[in-house]
């Protein structure tokens, strides 16, 4: 191979990527759609329908929305599924829209194919996918497009980006420990593309409100058998399947002490299995990483997320949300220069890192692997 082949491979290879995400995208779509047609999935649909109607809960802030809306039944789900799916694709538009005027490398590749990634995670282990945290993605993206030079919109895409990551908080507050990336986003614009600082002070001060106020709320109203049972019941007279009140509000019922009982006992085959994997997903971002402030942002906010491990099982999860934000920033301010030369030996190294290993979402009994986990039998079990 020589040397006019890998410039060629540079310009394709990004543009194949482009396609090969939004078919990863039109496959778990696709699947989930038949799940919604069964009647929906009492976690990946039933989690976004917790609301307020037994007073004030946890989560409950997008679900407020979806129970005032006038629909029932099929006709709810399918517009949920349809909300679920946008934000999925706006995550995808956004990104590639802003790496169209960059340089990509073998690094850019390694990131976008890594098995915790947005596009690659939901397609090894289905259940991990269509979950509230990609409301957090969209979010993020939309603040570092305000990034895009040239952009005549930028504050309101910061502001537009604030907001919901507010919502998202509300609606998830576990997205609140991952804070710090949010407000480094805001600060980071460069000076030559200044926003009023007033701006983005006002959007720091929405972003730490949000979430301080999510975990106190979680903490002050984490939810109740009572309260979960009235949300059960409201949907089922609107005409939604009572199997959707088996996972996530259902859960609403339980407090830590259940998952931690349970931590306690496989603390050490979970660290056997997710440990090596966390360090797998670590390896792109930790070289993508060119600055002392990337770094820090990287493992700052994966120790800052260290007590969700300690009260849910999902790690696989946990590793998802960082690798996946932690991507989305690191692609927007990549190093000045290319990282790594573009070889054939990069080449191979990119598919082999994108085919071999994954990691399940929760409670897994061995590692994740990879494109042969699509294989019946192989798929990691959903929780």
């Amino acid at each position: 191979m020589n040397h006019s082949f890998f410039q060629q491979a540079q310009l394709t290879v990004l543009n194949l990527l482009r396609w090969v995400s939004l078919a990863c995208i039109v496959a778990y779509s696709t699947r989930y759609a038949q799940e919604i047609n069964a009647g929906g999935d009492p976690w990946k649909t039933a989690d976004w329908l917790i609301n307020f109607s037994s007073g004030w809960v946890r989560r409950g802030l997008l679900g407020a929305f979806w129970s005032e809306l006038p629909l029932n039944g099929t006709a709810l789900l399918w517009t949920l599924f349809f909300f679920q799916v946008t934000c999925y694709l706006g995550v995808w538009y956004l990104l590639f829209r802003q790496l169209e005027g960059q340089k990509t490398d073998p690094l850019t590749w390694l990131l976008l194919v890594s098995p915790t990634f947005l596009f690659l995670f939901p397609l090894y282990d289905f259940s991990g996918g269509f979950r509230k945290e990609i409301l957090a993605f969209l979010a993020l993206s939309m603040l570092l497009y305000s990034h895009e030079p040239g952009l005549q919109a930028r504050s309101a895409w910061m502001l537009g980006g604030s907001v919901l990551y507010a919502i998202a908080v509300f609606s998830h507050e576990a997205l609140a420990f991952f804070l710090p990336i949010f407000v480094v986003t805001v600060w980071r614009l460069p000076s030559t593309w200044a926003l009023p600082t007033a701006l983005r002070s006002a959007a720091t001060v929405l972003l730490t409100t949000a979430a301080a106020g999510a975990l106190i709320s979680a903490w002050l109203v984490p939810g109740n058998a009572e309260q979960a049972q009235r949300i059960c019941t409201d949907w089922m007279q609107r005409g939604l399947s009572p199997s959707l009140c088996s996972g996530a509000i259902e859960w609403l019922a339980y407090d830590t002490s259940r998952v931690t009982t349970v931590l306690r006992t496989q603390w050490s085959s979970y660290m056997l299995i997710y440990a090596p994997l966390m360090l797998l997903s670590m390896v792109p971002l930790m070289q993508a990483a060119h600055t002392g402030l990337d770094r820090t942002l990287v493992l700052g906010l994966l120790f800052g997320a260290l007590p969700l491990f300690v009260v849910a099982a999902d790690w696989g999860r946990w590793i998802h949300i960082h690798a996946t934000l932690c991507t989305l920033y690191l692609l927007r301010f990549p190093a000045p220069t290319r990282r790594i030369a573009t070889s054939s030996r990069s080449l191979v190294a990119v598919l082999l890192y994108a085919t071999l290993w994954s990691v399940p979402t929760c409670c897994a009994q061995r590692p994740g692997l990879g494109l042969l986990s699509l294989l019946p039998g192989l798929a990691p079990i959903e929780p």
